[in-house]
């Protein structure tokens, strides 16, 4: 027996955009496009009409956006939400829809010659994978997009891309005598995982984070900025030859591997894909054992597929603590079930457990 198509409602004020929407649906033998709606207020119609199992909407629209849409589906008609956008540098604007609701973002596809297949691919997984997920009512979405609070921090914080301040020094550090690193992998769902844990770090917090995100080409910049204004640690984008450092994170960049060299310096390299991705997780966390071993505190977010899996019993088998996050808080248990099944993951936690064993091991 045939499976029921995945009921899609597009959201876009521009009539040529949704066509081109339209056009990349209809030939996924296992989506169909329900209804199409010109703003947030026709779309609040249409879904209680439709009941559709995911809704793609812009951010950018008159009378009502998508941040304010995305809220207002969460609390009354919870449904799972792709961003489709054009807004991906200003965090200002872009990513607080995750806080409201959203699940995943995609970049706005154009009408560009021999890149439809492509497009319609990646666009088929995004919603396939949002399709499964089950989203809760949320009667505060208001309050839920509002930023987490910062904890002043002595690092400037005017922008995100600055190198990371220089640590303190040595006898002003706390003793830290078996952690040197973390490591966090994520997926569908990361983003907003991210911020939970990591706005509960200090801005001193004594340890590098280093994090490989999966994210659409084109995301990261507003994604880091967003970070950066949400939590105390300062947020940049990893470089070749720089040691992590205390109070920063450093996230992979786009299309290449972040991998450490033997003395724990940052190395970029164009490696072949692994477990479908570059960056990939496995590749972060191999790297990481071999050169920090007992020395590192990894965490498998929420994400489909088993990237990370292998790189995490990498980890544990060089002696380092090794968390998955748990299904209960997993937007998609894909990737931590994998470093589960295959006994990598030494613990099994929920988020705020995550952030509380990242600060209790340096206590």
């Amino acid at each position: 027996m045939t499976a029921p198509a995945i009921r899609v409602l597009l959201v876009d004020d521009s009539p040529l955009d949704l066509v081109i929407l339209r056009r990349l649906i209809d030939p996924m033998p296992d989506v169909e496009v329900v209804a199409m709606a010109s703003g947030g207020k026709q779309a609040l119609k249409l879904i209680g009409e439709h009941l559709p199992d995911v809704v793609c909407t812009d951010f950018m629209m008159p009378e009502m956006d998508g941040l304010e849409l995305t809220k207002q589906i969460m609390a009354t008609h919870p449904t799972p939400i792709l961003a489709i956008s054009s807004v991906v540098d200003d965090p200002e604007s872009a990513f607080p829809l995750l806080q409201a609701g959203a699940l995943d973002f995609f970049p706005k596809p154009a009408a560009t010659p021999g890149e439809e297949e492509r497009i319609r691919r990646e666009l088929a997984q995004k919603i396939r994978v949002l399709s499964k997920v089950y989203v809760f009512r949320r009667r505060a979405a208001v309050a839920a997009a509002a930023p987490a609070p910062v904890v002043p921090s002595a690092a400037p914080r005017a922008g995100w891309t600055a190198p990371a301040a220089a640590p303190t020094a040595r006898s002003a550090q706390p003793r830290i005598a078996s952690h040197r690193i973390v490591l966090i992998g994520a997926s569908t769902g990361g983003p907003q995982a991210l911020q939970k844990i990591l706005s509960r770090l200090p801005a001193e917090y004594p340890l590098p984070v280093c994090v490989v995100q999966h994210i659409s080409p084109g995301f990261l910049k507003g994604f880091g900025a967003w970070l950066h204004k949400t939590i105390p640690l300062n947020v940049c984008v990893a470089e070749p030859g720089v040691r992590p450092t205390r109070g920063s994170v450093y996230l992979a960049p786009e299309e290449v591997h972040m991998e450490f060299g033997p003395t724990g310096l940052v190395r970029l390299s164009n490696g072949q894909p692994r477990d479908g991705h570059r960056p990939s997780v496995t590749v972060t966390f191999e790297s990481a054992a071999r050169a920090f071993g007992a020395g590192s505190i990894s965490a498998l977010l929420t994400g489909m597929g088993r990237d990370g899996a292998a790189g995490m019993q990498a980890l544990s088998e060089a002696g380092g603590l090794t968390l998955a996050q748990n299904a209960e808080t997993s937007v998609v248990f894909g990737m931590p079930k994998a470093a589960i099944d295959l006994g990598a993951a030494q613990q099994t936690l929920s988020l705020d457990a995550i952030a509380d064993t990242l600060l209790e091991v340096t206590r």
